[in-house]
């Protein structure tokens, strides 16, 4: 279902580009829809496009943390430079409010439980990847630094050293 809505919603956004996003939207951000996820990808494969990237950069603040993951995953491939500043904010938030209780996170690199700490872990995950394995940024080595030393787990560790990536 999640493929055939992103072959829909890349021809709407030709179309109606609009009404395209308001579609996306209401798909990335609706709490317990696994749709918003498959249609990202879709769209990766099929229609990239920069109208995406405003409705996949507010998606990182999703209620569904699998869309804010494919969002951020996103945005590595397509997402302009100035998008960095964006997954900066959103891993600080993230970190800021598991920091007290990192040790509850799974280090398992595909721990997929529906759990909100499965899901915050993942989330670490996709934004680390984001940030250290961009298209169209490359972080310096004081921003690798940063990004190690917040880690909260050992995989988004491993993530920062370029040890590992993910990817839609």
């Amino acid at each position: 279902a999640g493929e055939t809505q992103g072959d829909l919603l890349g021809y709407l956004f030709r179309v109606a580009p609009e009404d395209g996003g308001n579609r996306l939207t209401a798909l990335l951000q609706a709490k317990n829809n696994s749709c918003g996820s498959e249609v990202l990808r879709t769209l990766h494969s099929v229609r990239p496009s920069g109208d995406i990237i405003p409705v996949v950069t507010k998606a990182l603040d999703s209620p569904n943390f699998a869309a804010a993951q494919s969002a951020a995953l996103y945005l590595a491939e397509h997402g302009p430079a100035a998008t960095e500043e964006t997954l900066w904010r959103r891993l600080e938030a993230l970190w800021s409010a598991w920091q007290d209780r990192s040790f509850e996170l799974p280090d398992e690199m595909m721990s997929v439980a529906p759990d909100s700490k499965s899901q915050a872990a993942m989330l670490e995950r996709a934004l680390a990847s984001a940030l250290a394995h961009a298209t169209n940024w490359k972080l310096s080595p004081a921003e690798l630094d940063r990004l190690h030393s917040g880690c909260l787990s050992q995989t988004c560790r491993e993530i920062a050293e370029g040890k590992l990536f993910l990817n839609l």
